[in-house]
Formats: structure tokens, sequence, C-alpha cells
């Protein structure tokens, strides 16, 4: 009965950790800190696409340490 529940408690212990680097892996702090910005426009939509933008637009652009306004051409 302990050797099971030892198992079964390593199993939920196990199961935890995945999905704990799952969640990880969605956080956005984690994308920023590889590297990548998150784009929005003055309404604060996120753009997916260059086809999203429009010629002398404004967009905000977040990266790891702070945010900046862009102007696109």
């Amino acid at each position: 009965l302990t050797r099971s529940a030892e198992r079964r408690l390593s199993r939920m212990r196990n199961r935890f950790q995945e999905l704990t680097l799952g969640f990880q892996s969605l956080n956005p702090d984690t994308t920023l800190n590889r590297g990548y910005a998150i784009l929005a426009d003055e309404k604060g939509a996120i753009l997916r696409s260059v086809s999203q933008l429009k010629q002398a637009e404004r967009v905000q652009a977040t990266m790891k340490d702070g945010e900046a306004w862009l102007k696109s051409e």
C-alpha cells in the first residue's frame, strides 16, 4: 500500500512539473526573454502579421526591458 501511494505521488509530481513547464512556455515574458518583441497597434491589439500594419502607423513594441513606440514605413 505504501509503495503504491509513493508511486502515485511520484507520478503526480511528474505531471505537475510537466504542466508547470507548459504554462511557462505560454508566458509572454518567456518569449520576450528570448529576444522577441510583441507589437501592438494604438488601440492595444496585438499585431500578428505585417498585413495588419498601415503606412505611417504608430505601433508599440514591448521588449523584455520596456516599451517603445515605433512608426511603420
